[in-house]
């Protein structure tokens, strides 16, 4: 014959029924398995912290190694920020003049 219990009742009275079953650690092996993780991610923590340290002055040495790509325009000056590829050349105008031509 079927049991008439409210299914969320039966799975709740299970459910305490195998708290029962389960072995529960001592408070001195608690203490250890805790103290256990936390070293570990105290030793995984800085290992990672140096590993990002490593690749960080990497990135930045490898930045400074590259040569810097700024264009010199028609007056000699450089200007820094302005990237151009070998073999292309780049003439700035300065933003005072404009050709009164392509205006009309």
């Amino acid at each position: 014959m079927k049991s008439s219990q409210n299914p969320v009742v039966a799975y709740f009275k299970s459910a305490f029924e195998e708290f029962g079953k389960v072995t529960w650690p001592t408070k001195e092996q608690a203490a250890l398995l805790t103290g256990i993780v936390i070293g570990v991610s105290l030793v995984v923590g800085v290992y990672l912290g140096l590993l990002d340290l490593g690749f960080s002055q990497a990135y930045q040495a490898l930045l400074k190694a590259t040569p810097d790509n700024t264009v010199t325009d028609t007056s000699g000056e450089s200007s820094p920020g302005v990237v151009a590829p070998d073999g292309i050349t780049v003439e700035t105008v300065p933003a005072d003049s404009s050709d009164s031509s392509s205006q009309q």
